[in-house]
């Protein structure tokens, strides 16, 4: 009996001994693992933007810089793609169509660490282009307005609703401005433009469906610079008088340099404004149209028949309204070409 529970004893003894010896082994294993997780490295990371608020449809830089790092990845909050495994460093531009936050996440072993940035979308102001050809008409006249809009959902024109895109012709009758209001989901914007309206001109100097086809032409000689409207016109028509003044035929006369460099016949009426300033218009035609000159060297009435086209063929007519100053000096006669082509001198 005695050397039964001696036995038991020493069991006993051995079992707590290798009992604690788990115990210690498995309290250093949980210290030894404590100190690599406590000695290892964290990672670090930072990031900025350029901008932290932009319209739709820019762009924007984020950069970001990491040590320290095993795997950075970027993810974004709503998720506009995969998760994407970054470079330790870096830039990239990214143009989010609505507030979005760009996470950076560094990790090494089981440490994480975050840097946030936040790009704040905002919705652009619409922008819309508006023009008008041509901006001088004479009453009766048709011009046309176009125009673009962009970031925009409704486009008025003297609030009548129209496409974001087009052009429209009108005939006012005075002269008008029209405004162009652009509304979109960043608010409103205006435009304007403006169709100046002129009178008729007391007589036209050819039937008025011709002065569709007038061009201005830039003249330069002996230094100066001449206004001169061609005009087609066929054969058979009639050139009338614009003014009443003393009316006399040129015997040479050159054309602009783009229609040869021929001496041509042309007539002139001079038509007194003031004491200082004689006034006048000349009238020309290439030697292949020609002229048949009426009434020479006289007075004649403004709506009087002074020329006729040659028949036989289609050609162009010259036109310049002139000021001759005492001096030898001659301008153009500004006023009275606004009077009858308007729409050719946009800008000038």
């Amino acid at each position: 009996m005695e050397e039964n529970g001696g036995n038991n004893k020493e069991d006993r003894k051995r079992g707590n001994n290798k009992f604690f010896v788990v115990i210690l082994a498995i309290v250093l294993l949980a210290v030894t693992a404590l100190f690599i997780f406590i000695s290892q490295p964290k990672p670090s990371v930072s990031a900025t933007t350029e901008a932290s608020e932009i319209k739709r449809g820019e762009t924007v830089t984020l950069t970001w810089s990491s040590s320290k790092t095993e795997i950075l990845y970027l993810s974004t909050i709503p998720a506009t793609e995969n998760i994407l495994e970054l470079d330790l460093q870096g830039s990239m531009e990214v143009s989010p169509q609505e507030t979005t936050r760009y996470i950076f996440t560094a990790t090494r072993g089981r440490h994480n660490v975050v840097a946030e940035i936040t790009v704040t979308v905002v919705e652009p102001l619409p922008v819309i282009e508006a023009k008008v050809e041509p901006s001088r008409i004479i009453r009766g006249q048709k011009a046309v307005l176009s125009w673009k809009a962009t970031d925009a959902s409704i486009v008025e024109i003297d609030g009548i609703a129209r496409s974001l895109t087009g052009n429209l012709e009108v005939s006012p009758k005075k002269t008008i401005t029209y405004t162009f209001r652009a509304t979109g989901l960043g608010g409103e914007v205006f435009t304007t433009v403006e169709v100046r309206v002129f009178d008729p001109p007391p007589v036209y100097i050819v039937d008025k469906k011709f002065y569709e086809t007038a061009v201005w032409l830039d003249v330069k000689h002996d230094d100066r610079e001449y206004w001169v409207v061609s005009l087609e016109v066929p054969a058979g028509t009639l050139i009338r008088a614009p003014s009443s003044g003393e009316f006399y035929i040129v015997t040479a006369y050159r054309p602009p340099d783009k229609f040869g460099d021929r001496v041509m016949p042309g007539i002139n009426i001079d038509y007194p404004s003031t004491k200082e300033i004689q006034r006048y218009v000349s009238i020309c035609a290439i030697c292949a149209i020609g002229l048949i000159v009426k009434n020479q060297n006289q007075r004649v009435e403004a709506g009087d028949v002074i020329a006729k086209i040659k028949t036989g063929r289609t050609g162009r007519i010259f036109v310049s309204f002139g000021e001759f100053i005492t001096g030898d000096v001659t301008w153009n006669d500004e006023e009275t070409f606004y009077v009858h082509f308007p729409w050719l001198f946009n800008g000038k």
